[in-house]
């Protein structure tokens, strides 16, 4: 079906709307649970695919490791900082698992030429993400903004053709 992957990519952009929106206002609950709201119902349809499962905590790891990379590295401030200024906070980390969630649907919607893509992609959306985060006052971009924006680039076109070609190998 060609409508599951875009349900997914529109109920993620859900998740990450309010993920921002909570963390504006200090909070990491609403965030946090939108996002265990979204991978739980995303897991049911798929029936609790233990593929899916690791893929996700797979993604869920590799945003810890990114966002904490960028916080102590001081090119980044995350509003609603817990558990620790220094770490990614959590409802950072609970969208990086929700994003993982959607890899199957996103490797679906990009077809061909998925990794050539991919870093395309991620090259361009991950600066814009947190562009629109600092708009949203979820984060404050803290270092030189071109160098920043820049790193975000680089660091999204390796780790999203990275992570699908986890979930091809967790899959296969």
């Amino acid at each position: 079906m060609r409508w599951r992957p875009i349900a997914d990519w529109v109920g993620f952009q859900l998740v990450w709307l309010i993920c921002a929106l909570g963390a504006a206002q200090g909070r990491n609950a609403p965030g946090v649970i939108a996002a265990g709201l979204f991978i739980t119902v995303l897991l049911a349809m798929k029936g609790w695919s233990l593929p899916e499962c690791f893929t996700i905590l797979g993604s869920g790891a590799v945003g810890l490791v990114v966002e904490s990379a960028l916080t102590t590295t001081d090119l980044v401030r995350f509003a609603a900082p817990w558990p620790s200024s220094q770490l990614a906070p959590a409802w950072i980390v609970a969208l990086w698992l929700a994003f993982g969630a959607t890899l199957s649907a996103t490797a679906a919607l990009i077809g061909n030429h998925l990794i050539v893509k991919a870093s395309i992609i991620g090259f361009v959306a991950g600066p814009l993400a947190y562009w629109t985060g600092e708009r949203l006052t979820a984060l404050e971009i803290v270092g030189p903004a071109p160098l920043t924006y820049l790193t975000m680039g680089l660091i999204w076109a390796v780790t999203f053709p990275s992570l699908l070609s986890l979930r091809q190998r967790i899959s296969s």
